[in-house]
């Protein structure tokens, strides 16, 4: 269950058995001139079925969406040993229940996924990659917004990295040098990615267009940026996603297997800004969580508990407690 069964360059798509590790994925698709989006720290190990079951996001989940976005259609086995076959290719299907978005993300409860009809998309032919400093959370929203609407929505990456995550980043990886001259609260790791003649085509100097738009953060006064060369600052993204596990530790400790609960909350950007949420996460007590970095517009934690909290075990939480809630209201 580890073979590509095929890729259509014509119709940009890829046709995979669930075994299929993702960067096996990526490198067929490129040899086409195009790459399957999905891209995180872990894709070297990570296989496609485990991407569909989890609906991964990534570190380009801000343009290409979570997996369920480049997904076409799936093959699965339910528990009763009936195969359901979803192998569409189309990407307009209105005709009923989708059903396949079921089971996408199920974590195979309702089934376990063995295929996969998956979208491909152009590889970029140039990449531009900044790290910018400003000086507040809102600010940031306000660089992501018009770098979007300058470059056409080639932001692949825009990762929030908090003053602590870069401390710590420095004291646990070797060879870790700071972003900036100065020391700033709030660091942005920008990536985009060209893939129109008029961005990609290389100017007198040798800098592809595509890092001019980089300029819009003048408008946003924004106090500092460094813009390295793509190709450094790339290898640089990828490999702080690849360390984000090792980086993210307390008092010098490196937390690993039960020691180590990652978490992925998502909130929405209007909200995410909000000083008040952002204090209390900074007051918490270093015993209980570590702050961590935004990757993708996120924040990931590693709560040092012996038997980290499930979802099942939260929704547990909230049934046992509604009852007392609705008194309360009463």
């Amino acid at each position: 269950m580890n073979a590509i069964r095929e890729i259509s360059p014509a119709a940009r798509l890829a046709v995979v058995e669930a075994g299929v590790v993702l960067s096996a994925l990526r490198e067929a698709a490129q040899e086409h001139g195009l790459i399957f989006p999905l891209t995180f720290g872990a894709q070297g190990s990570a296989m496609i079925g485990g991407n569909l079951s989890t609906n991964a996001g990534g570190s380009n989940v801000l343009r290409y969406g979570n997996t369920r976005d480049l997904v076409l259609g799936i093959e699965a086995v339910l528990p009763t040993g009936e195969v359901v076959d979803l192998m569409s290719e189309l990407h307009k299907d209105n005709s009923g229940y989708n059903l396949k978005h079921l089971l996408i993300g199920a974590e195979g409860t309702l089934g376990i996924i063995t295929a996969a009809v998956l979208k491909l998309v152009p590889k970029p032919g140039a990449y531009a990659t900044a790290m910018v400093a400003v000086p507040a959370l809102d600010q940031a929203l306000s660089l992501l917004n018009r770098l979007q609407s300058a470059t056409g929505g080639a932001v692949e990456a825009f990762e929030y990295m908090p003053r602590s995550y870069i401390e710590q980043h420095l004291k646990t990886i070797d060879g870790a040098r700071e972003p900036f001259d100065a020391p700033h609260e709030v660091n942005i790791l920008v990536e985009l990615g060209a893939t129109a003649p008029r961005d990609v085509t290389p100017g007198p100097d040798g800098r592809a267009p595509i890092s001019v738009y980089f300029e819009v953060r003048r408008a946003s006064k924004a106090p500092d940026a460094v813009c390295q060369r793509a190709s450094e600052m790339a290898r640089g993204r990828s490999d702080l996603a690849s360390r984000s596990t090792t980086t993210l530790s307390q008092g010098g400790r490196i937390l690993t297997g039960d020691g180590c609960h990652r978490v992925d909350p998502a909130t929405p950007g209007s909200r995410i800004w909000r000083r008040q949420r952002i204090s209390r996460l900074r007051n918490r007590p270093r015993s209980s969580a570590s702050e961590g970095s935004g990757y993708g517009c996120s924040a990931a934690f590693s709560p040092n508990t012996d038997r980290p909290e499930t979802a099942r075990a939260r929704r547990r939480t909230r049934r046992r407690d509604a009852p007392s809630r609705r008194r309360s209201i009463r």
